[in-house]
């Protein structure tokens, strides 16, 4: 590792297009503990080796930090969401896009993602990845524009919204199709009560019918249908921590699209 001389640029990225750190202290809802502040250190080189760039919130564009398409590892606090694209994705819901989470979990962009990442978005609170929140996101995968409450809201900014889902803390979140908690309705756990890892929803055969017609939601759960996070071992994430609840993972849009031969090489074990 370069010493504090070195050629190391670090650059601090404390204020973002769209931050979610607006409210007081007294407005959150806290799960059993809020955990650590969200953060990403990405660098150039693999093994956190060379000019680096971190972030403690959303970054619609990295190049206005000199840093698009230069990542080929990153270290991640809270849960973070990386885009090939600008603007998280948001012009073309076929690109790739790369989720990490943990508490210091490090990973080498050793494949497709390699010097891809264009924006980054972080999951849930900035000040606590185990804060409860919900989180829906105009398209797959966490993709495009994204609603995001920390208590009930009897009617969305934007309704009939929502192509996929992150939910984080203990607490599940009934989400419903229509203002003030009216029409069909789903249970959103996250992957674990108990240590609160996230639960992750990441495309309309997820969601439980609400696909594009979510409306309302209310922390809890208040409804019959039940929906259960994609968990992160299954066909089609790669892992590549420990297995645990700490773990960072791959997810490939245009391989769930059965575009599999442009990403054959891309192991999913």
């Amino acid at each position: 590792m370069k010493g504090l001389f070195g050629t190391l640029v670090v650059l601090l990225q404390l204020l973002s297009v769209e931050p979610k750190e607006n409210y007081t202290a007294l407005s959150k809802t806290l799960s059993r503990f809020g955990g650590p502040r969200s953060q990403v250190k990405c660098t150039e080189g693999f093994n956190q080796g060379g000019n680096a760039m971190v972030l403690v919130n959303n970054a619609a564009n990295l190049g206005q930090f000199s840093f698009d398409n230069r990542a080929s590892s990153c270290c991640f606090t809270g849960i973070w969401i990386l885009y090939d694209l600008p603007n998280y994705n948001a012009l073309d819901f076929n690109a790739i896009m790369y989720t990490g989470w943990g508490e210091n979990m490090c990973t080498n962009f050793d494949g497709v993602f390699n010097k891809r990442a264009s924006s980054a978005r972080v999951g849930g609170a900035p000040d606590g990845y185990k804060y409860n929140t919900l989180n829906i996101f105009q398209g797959p995968f966490f993709m495009g524009d994204e609603q995001f409450f920390y208590s009930d809201s009897a009617q969305f900014p934007v309704i009939n919204f929502g192509q996929s889902l992150l939910v984080t803390g203990c607490s599940p979140w009934t989400v419903y199709q229509f203002p003030n908690f009216q029409g069909a309705s789903v249970c959103f756990m996250p992957q674990n009560t108990q240590s609160c890892a996230p639960g992750f929803f990441p495309n309309a055969g997820r969601l439980g019918g609400l696909a594009g017609q979510m409306s309302s939601a209310r922390m809890g759960c208040y409804s019959g249908n039940v929906a259960t996070s994609q968990r992160t071992e299954e066909s089609g994430w790669r892992v590549e921590g420990d297995g645990k609840s700490t773990i960072h993972f791959i997810q490939l849009a245009e391989l769930q699209q059965n575009h599999v031969d442009k990403f054959s090489a891309i192991k999913t074990d």
